[in-house]
């Protein structure tokens, strides 16, 4: 993982972290937590650059967040790869972009015949 340790990385997630990463020029958010109100496990991946919703991946577990990681390592998000597939070219990103819309318009120029489920 470029700019991070990805042991690090996942290992943050199983006690409920939050971090940026990017991946072939798009952007993401991941988080994960334990929903008190509701007694459960949660983790969730978003796609900041360009905007894409709802989440690409969100898993809920009433048994532990271990489940919730496991799940989302085996999830084939990123071009029908996993986080594990991709971590050599993912980069650890220390903030959002200041300007989502913005950074979404300048790679949609940058990559004009993708589509917004990421296709080109």
């Amino acid at each position: 993982m470029i700019n991070g340790d990805y042991n690090m990385f996942v290992n943050d997630l199983y006690y409920g972290a939050e971090y940026n990463f990017s991946y072939k020029d798009r952007e993401y958010f991941i988080q994960s937590w334990y929903e008190n109100d509701k007694d459960r496990y949660w983790i969730g991946l978003s796609r900041l650059v360009p905007v894409l919703d709802p989440y690409l991946f969100e898993y809920y577990s009433d048994t532990s967040m271990a489940e919730c990681v496991e799940e989302f390592m085996k999830a084939k998000v990123f071009d029908g790869k996993t986080f594990a597939e991709i971590e050599a070219e993912a980069e650890w990103l220390n903030s959002e972009p200041n300007d989502i819309e913005e950074a979404t318009k300048k790679y949609w120029k940058k990559h004009p015949n993708e589509t917004p489920d990421g296709i080109v």
